[in-house]
This record gives structure tokens, sequence and C-alpha cells, in this order.
């Protein structure tokens, strides 16, 4: 799990939160408003928009920030 090229979204335990992504693991616990969180990766030159929906999936997308499908 250290270097992911497609973003993942991890539920720990201890009720954290995290986006993992290349080398990056970023902890997204707090940004949750409304259930739904928006966070913006970089690797490079590539700048992907994510949306979290909790432990109901989430959406990348390359231009703009997505609701997951229900």
């Amino acid at each position: 799990m250290d270097t992911l090229n497609e973003p993942m979204v991890v539920y720990n335990e201890d009720g954290t939160v995290w986006v993992c992504y290349y080398d990056q693991k970023i902890e997204i616990t707090d940004r949750f408003e409304d259930g739904v969180c928006h966070v913006k990766l970089s690797h490079g030159t590539e700048t992907l928009y994510m949306t979290v929906k909790y432990q109901d999936g989430w959406n990348t997308n390359s231009h703009k920030y997505q609701y997951p499908a229900p």
C-alpha cells in the first residue's frame, strides 16, 4: 500500500478515515460535512478532485468535484 496510483479510502477501527494515494496518506476524519468530504489530490502534474461519501463510496474526477453514485 506504499504506492497506490488510484485513490483509496480506508476506515480504521479507531474511527479515523484516510485517503491513500501514491505515497500520500491523508487523514480526512474531520473534513466531513453532512456526510460528504472533498479532497484535492496531487501527484506530479496530475490533479484529482475526490468526493467521499462517508462509508458509502467515493468518486474522482480530473476537472471537478462530483458526488458518488448512490
